[in-house]
Order: structure tokens, then C-alpha cells, then sequence
């Protein structure tokens, strides 16, 4: 062991250079203040309350070592407290983890199958288009309306129907609603009518009577509704008279919009039902 006089030190403490590997806490050192002697392990002199450089830093090294040694313990406790934790939230979350995994399994497999099914949709689409379009302009251009309906009828049950893509489809979407309310007329049956009912036939009958007016209808369309309904109309004329204020008022609508306000209608409607005593069937 070296020693060595730090000249520094204001009480003439000495600096020492050893190894604690070879300290030796019974061994025996001289105080530097008062020439005694005492154990080397001690932080002070026990004649002069020196301090003794040599203890004093063996003891505080001790207690870094110490401190060192309780860190490490304790950091292994809450490794080993932290995995523990870890094992039991793992646990505790494996539920949610596997239904979160289904979840995802399953929107991934409707995504794809509703890819697949808009793909085959497309390709449908595109090859109706193709193959049926050409056909209706050749039926229309041939007058085969009736034929036209029925495949209209068919179609428009789907959202996605290139029909809808057609330029004629607006004069059949109304054709085949007329068509439609034209089966089941029955003038003879007028007194089992519902209010719906009523309802209904006042619309057919607008469209009917106000036809020249009608931005899509052209030449053709008319002169076909004219001479396969105008019966029809006739009947429905004398069911719903109107008056000239009556008449006024449904050709300015149906000229602004090529259908009849439904504010107009209902209240058309409810004087109707007023003046005719009409009570049965929903509103």
C-alpha cells in the first residue's frame, strides 16, 4: 500500500492509493494530527476526531457497494415482478386478443368476398351492357314497348341495373308504372278503394293528362300512350273531376317538375275525400 501527503488537505490528511482487495481493517495507522494510533477501519481518530481518509473512503465505498448490491437485488425483483405482471395482463387480455383476431379474420373475409362479389358484379355489369343495351335500341326503335317493360320490370329490382344507364329508361321506369296500375283497374270496384288507393290513380291520372307536358316523353312515347291508355284516362277523368282552378294548378306543377306537388295532391285529396265522404283505408 502506497501513501501519500496531500498537500491540498487544510488538516494534513493523506491521500492513499490501495487496493481493497488486500485492506486490512485491523491494521494499525498514525494519526497525522496527533501521532496516535488506531485501527485502520475507523473514519475518525478516537483521540482527535481526525478524519481518517483511508476509513472514511472504505466506508463509503462499502456503502456504495452496498447500495450497488440492494439495486441490483431490487432490480432483479422487479424484473422478475414486471414479467410476472406482464404473464397475468397477457393472460387477462388472451380473450380480447382472440376475439379481436376473429374480428379482423372475419372483416378481412367479408372484404374480400364483397371485392369478389363487386368484381362479378363489373363483369356482369359490363356484359349485360353489352349484350342486352343494343338490344333494347333495337326493341324501341321496333316500338316493342310491352317487351321493353317486362325487362324493365326485372331490372330495376336491382340498384346496380345498367338499364338505369339507358337514355330511354326514364319514359320506361314511368311506362311501367302505368302499366302496372293499368292491370289492376277495375272502375266497378271503385267502392272497395282504400285512401292509398285513391292516392295512387290521381298520380297515374296526372301523368295521363298532362303527357304533352312531360320532358321525357317524345313524339313517339306519346302517340304510344295515347292510343293504348286514352280510355284509361277517360275513366280516371270521371273519378277525379277536376275544376278549372283544380286543372290550373296540377299543369303548373307538372310542368315545373314532371309530377305532381305532393302538398297539391293532398290537399286535392282531402277534399276530395270531404266532398265524396270517403273514410276507409289509410291516409
Amino acid at each position: 500500500m502506497k501513501i501519500h501527503f496531500n498537500k491540498k488537505c487544510g488538516n494534513g490528511a493523506e491521500k492513499y492509493d490501495y487496493k481493497y482487495d488486500d485492506f486490512d481493517p485491523e491494521e494499525e495507522i498514525e494519526c497525522t494530527s496527533c501521532g496516535a494510533h488506531y485501527k485502520k477501519r475507523l473514519i475518525k481518530c478516537p483521540y482527535c476526531a481526525s478524519t481518517n481518509l483511508i476509513g472514511s473512503e472504505k466506508a463509503y465505498m462499502d456503502k456504495m457497494t452496498g447500495m450497488q448490491d440492494t439495486m441490483t437485488e431490487l432490480k432483479k425483483e422487479d424484473i422478475a415482478a414486471a414479467k410476472e405482471e406482464s404473464k397475468e395482463i397477457l393472460y387477462m387480455l388472451r380473450p380480447i386478443i382472440i376475439i379481436v383476431f376473429i374480428i379482423a379474420a372475419i372483416a378481412v373475409i367479408v372484404t374480400v368476398r364483397n371485392n369478389i362479389k363487386k368484381s362479378q358484379r363489373t363483369s356482369e355489369y359490363l356484359k349485360w351492357s353489352r349484350d342486352t343495351l343494343p338490344k333494347l335500341d333495337e326493341m324501341y326503335d321496333k316500338k316493342q314497348y310491352e317487351e321493353i317493360v317486362k325487362i324493365y320490370e326485372i331490372e330495376e329490382l336491382k340498384p346496380d341495373s345498367p338499364i338505369f344507364t339507358w337514355e330511354h329508361c326514364d319514359f320506361f321506369g314511368v311506362l311501367a308504372d302505368v302499366e302496372m296500375e293499368y292491370k289492376y283497374f277495375h272502375p266497378d270496384k271503385i267502392g272497395t278503394w282504400s285512401k292509398y288507393t285513391y292516392r295512387i290513380y290521381l298520380e297515374e291520372y296526372c301523368i295521363l293528362k298532362y303527357k304533352d307536358y312531360d320532358t321525357r316523353f317524345d313524339h313517339d312515347n306519346l302517340e304510344y300512350i295515347k292510343n293504348k291508355y286514352s280510355d284509361y284516362e277517360s275513366e280516371l277523368a270521371v273519378i277525379y273531376p277536376f275544376t278549372k282552378k283544380d286543372d290550373d294548378q296540377f299543369l303548373n306543377s307538372y310542368k315545373k317538375n314532371n309530377y305532381v306537388d305532393i302538398k297539391l295532391r293532398d290537399l286535392y285529396l282531402k277534399k276530395y275525400f270531404k266532398k265524396y265522404n270517403i273514410k276507409k283505408g289509410v291516409n
